[in-house]
Order: structure tokens, then sequence, then C-alpha cells
């Protein structure tokens, strides 16, 4: 038997592309599912997810490591990878969400590990103030996301936020969050 020729390669490459696609895409979304944004999770390496038999050829799917990843694990295939389980990712919570006297155009939020600055990021800042507002910027420091306004809120303002931010492990999903504003 002879080896396929490049086109009819390409062919069997694209149709695998196709449905490894529908396995690793979030179905609502149309995004990289969440979980697997996480460089180092199993499903991202997806050379782990089959088995070659080199005297046949013939590729299997490994089911044991399919079925590790779902349960959380962090299986190595028989790879040596250094990385064990780390359970199941701690969900991301919000602290505090202030506006303060000192710097009355900003939105200080805290939360409980470090956000990082991502291309899938969302914030929008609603309420009877902050829907007349229009974000500047927004910056990353560790477990503080600090958004600025283009202009100052007063004291009777009242501001939420609607944001998807992610962090290491995860990410943090809020609706009209209340913002306390401290502005005196």
């Amino acid at each position: 038997m002879a080896r396929i020729d490049a086109t009819a390669a390409k062919t069997a490459v694209g149709l695998a592309a196709v449905q490894l696609t529908t396995l690793l895409q979030d179905d609502t979304l149309e995004e990289l599912f969440n979980d697997y944004k996480q460089a180092h999770h199993p499903m991202r390496t997806i050379e782990n997810m089959f088995l070659l038999d080199p005297a046949t050829g013939v590729v299997t799917a490994n089911d044991v490591c399919i079925d590790a990843a779902y349960d959380g694990n962090y299986p190595t295939s028989g790879r040596e990878s250094g990385r064990e389980s780390q359970g199941e990712p701690t969900p991301i919570t919000l602290t505090t969400a202030t506006i303060e006297t000192a710097a009355a155009a900003n939105i200080v939020l805290t939360f409980s590990e470090p956000i990082f600055d991502n291309q899938n990021d969302r914030v929008s800042i609603g309420g009877a103030a902050g829907a007349l507002k229009a974000i500047s910027s927004i910056a990353y420091a560790g477990a503080v996301v600090t958004v600025t306004m283009d202009s100052d809120f007063i004291a009777a303002d009242v501001a939420t936020a609607t944001l998807r931010l992610f962090g290491n492990r995860g990410y943090i999903d809020l609706v009209d969050q209340a913002i306390t504003n401290n502005i005196s």
C-alpha cells in the first residue's frame, strides 16, 4: 500500500480539524470552551487524545485520557509532564466594587484571585450614572481591575458592572453588579 498524496492528506486533516473544533469549542459562545483556555488543560494537548499503533498505523481515541480530562484530572498519557491534578477550579469571586473620592472616575474591582488582560474580556458599566459615561481604560494589577471612566462620578451616582473576566483557572460573570459609591 502506498502513501496517500498531499491532496488526500489535506482533505483528511481538514475533516479531522472540523471534528476537533466541535470537540474544543463552546457550543453557545462559539469560542474555545473556557476551561480549555488554560494552556495546560489536557484537552489542549491534542496528541494525548490519540493512540497510534506504530505497527499498523491505526489511530484510536485515548479514552482513558479523555475520561480523566472530563473528570478534572490532568493525565500525562504515558508522558511525564510534571503536572498533577489540581482538582476542581475554585470559582473567582468579586470581593469589593467601589468608587472612591480620591479617584472619582475609577471603579475599583477586587477579586479573589489575579485577573488577566484577555482578548475575551467583556466589561460594561451601567446604572443611572454609568450608562452616561464611557470606559476610557481598564488596568489589571493582580487581583485588582480598575475601570477608568471618561468623567468623574459624584456622590449621588449609582453604577453597576456587567462583565466577564478571566483568571488563571477560570472566569467570572457578573450581571448588573452593584458598585459601592464611597464619594463624599
